[in-house]
């Protein structure tokens, strides 16, 4: 019996080839411009954190069309004092003091003196808000009509329209100049509200001769005939016309006038 025959011998195999590097291959590249991206995101991702580390970031608030207006704080409020029948000047520094501005206004009248609080706006006692105005009333006195007796009549005019007073003119017979104020009513002196109207007697020349024509007959020096009486001047009579001042006049007829009441000759002496 024969012996089985080995089996042949594998066929020679041809060598392998060496592998490629792997730099050569192209998903190599890929990867490391996959990793060069990712690394270049993540260094620009750190440096916006490390700004917005040092800076604040301001949150707005929610805005509203309408605001509420703050609130006003109080007013601060004072008792005013009570200044009626002081003086002005005491007046005006007791109200300054607490807290006040002071108005002042001005009444003609002699029922007080001069500078005398009459009345305040708001009374004493009364609260007010501080700063407000108080206003004062006071006295002031009435003008006083000036004396003219002895100024020429245009004179006269001139000096009483510059203190407020109207002027009315009579004229009577007199040895005086012509148009010299012989007398006023009211007196020089006397306390007055602007408009009131002054009486002015002013001279006329007399009539030549001692009686007869325009005198009144029995009296020397003449009495111009025409008013209905006449009075010593000076006197308590009530007019409407009135002697010379300090003439002592002749009495020679009937004495119509009363002006010689001792009988003696001589009137108004």
């Amino acid at each position: 019996m024969s012996s089985p025959l080995p089996p042949p011998p594998p066929p020679p195999q041809s060598p392998k080839p060496a592998p490629r590097p792997i730099w050569k291959r192209w998903w190599f590249w890929a990867i490391v411009v996959v990793v060069i991206l990712i690394a270049a995101g993540a260094g620009s991702d750190l440096g916006d954190t490390d700004g917005a580390a040092s800076t604040p970031t301001t949150v707005a608030e929610p805005t509203s069309d309408e605001t509420t207006p703050p609130t006003p704080p109080a007013p601060s409020v004072a008792n005013v004092p009570d200044v009626e029948g002081e003086d002005q000047s005491d007046a005006v520094g007791a109200l300054e003091a607490a807290g006040f501005t002071v108005g002042v206004e001005t009444k003609l009248t002699d029922a007080q003196p001069r500078g005398t609080v009459l009345q305040q706006s708001l009374r004493g006692g009364t609260e007010a808000e501080l700063g407000s105005t108080i206003t004062l009333l006071v006295a002031k006195p009435l003008p006083v009509i000036p004396n003219v007796v002895g100024d020429k009549l245009r004179a006269a005019r001139r000096t009483l329209g510059r203190r407020g007073f109207e002027v009315e003119v009579r004229k009577e017979g007199s040895s005086k100049p012509k148009d010299t104020v012989i007398r006023q009513s009211p007196k020089g002196g006397t306390s007055a509200r602007p408009g009131r109207v002054v009486m002015l007697v002013v001279a006329k020349p007399l009539p030549s001769g001692g009686g007869g024509g325009d005198c009144t007959s029995g009296y020397s020096p003449c009495l111009p005939s025409g008013p209905s009486d006449y009075d010593c001047s000076g006197g308590s009579g009530n007019g409407p016309a009135y002697t010379e001042p300090g003439v002592t006049y002749r009495v020679t007829g009937s004495d119509p006038y009363d002006l010689d009441s001792d009988n003696d000759g001589s009137g108004c002496e």
